[in-house]
């Protein structure tokens, strides 16, 4: 549970880092938005996007003991609902898990057993029932509608944004870990993600690698138990070579720490002036400055979801 809450990477040397010269160093309340780019902590997740996380974080935990492929679009549409940018994320993660059980099913002539796994009635069942409704309703999204996917350049930003955010953690577990399920998609995916933009902001690599940064999270947890003995009487009861990771996860624990902090001031902040907590920048439905935004629709009653699947009385 510890680890769930405090698992973050070095965010703060970067952002301290940015300020060397300054004549007085701050702190902010958000210090992950050093970069251009943005991977969140579990207790940012939290703090910003409950609803998208831990529906993840459930789904991710099942597909870690899912056996095989028979359940993969039920797992699926069940985080659909709540957040659909990682849910691209999970599915990514399923597309290489699906491809490489087909690819050493047929090098044994074995093909035709994990065709049947995918194409299996729950999948089926899910992939009819619940993906075209959802469909419809994201495709309202203002973001989706005015095709607001693109691409950011490749850049030494990139670099410096991938080293500090996970590639440290990887280079630390890497001999240990690289050979267990999902290991090597999640890196791929976490590669990858930065380079996808959705509307205005970089909500995409935010959310769609809440999959992979909790399976990262995993095989840390899981690097730091087989490195601990607790039947150890004398010294420290994990061994040598796991004290860099603990090191780094202290320093990393940082930055839920300045989350939990910036949320504490906020509400005695809003406790003392008798101001909101919600944050919503849409005082009205005038659809004005709506364009490309990643959680709004434009005119929602002229969409094709709301006219014929959720139509309702006036």
């Amino acid at each position: 549970a510890t680890i769930l809450i405090v698992f973050s990477v070095l965010d703060i040397f970067p952002f301290i880092l940015a300020q060397v010269g300054d004549p007085k160093i701050i702190v902010g309340p958000h210090i992950e938005g050093w970069n251009y780019l943005q991977y969140s902590s579990n207790s940012t997740q939290l703090s910003w996007v409950f609803n998208q996380a831990v529906p993840a974080w459930l789904v991710v935990s099942l597909l870690i003991h899912e056996k095989n492929l028979t359940h993969f679009a039920f797992l699926g549409g069940m985080l659909l609902p709540y957040g659909p940018i990682p849910f691209i994320g999970l599915f990514f993660l399923m597309v290489l898990q699906a491809s490489r059980e087909l690819i050493n099913a047929f090098r044994k002539h074995r093909g035709p057993v994990v065709l049947k796994n995918i194409f299996s009635t729950p999948n089926l069942i899910a992939a009819a029932v619940i993906f075209p409704v959802y469909f419809l309703f994201y495709s309202s999204n203002s973001a989706t509608s005015s095709g607001g996917f693109g691409l950011n350049t490749l850049s030494l930003g990139y670099f410096v944004f991938i080293s500090v955010e996970f590639v440290i953690y990887l280079i630390l577990i890497w001999r240990d870990s690289y050979k267990k399920p999902y290991f090597i998609f999640s890196v791929v995916g976490l590669l990858l993600v930065p380079f996808v933009t959705l509307g205005n902001e970089q909500d995409f690599c935010m959310r769609a690698s809440i999959p992979m940064l909790f399976l990262l999270m995993v095989y840390v947890l899981d690097y730091l138990l087989n490195n601990i003995d607790g039947r150890k009487k004398k010294g420290l009861p994990i061994k040598a070579k796991a004290l860099p990771l603990v090191f780094c996860l202290m320093i990393g624990a940082v930055t839920p720490f300045v989350e939990y902090r910036a949320t504490f001031n906020q509400t005695i902040i809003s406790v003392e002036n008798g101001t909101s907590m919600y944050a919503d920048k849409f005082g009205t439905l005038s659809n004005e400055g709506m364009n490309k935004d990643n959680f709004v629709t434009i005119n929602s009653s002229d969409t094709f979801f709301y006219k014929y699947i959720a139509k309702g009385g006036r």
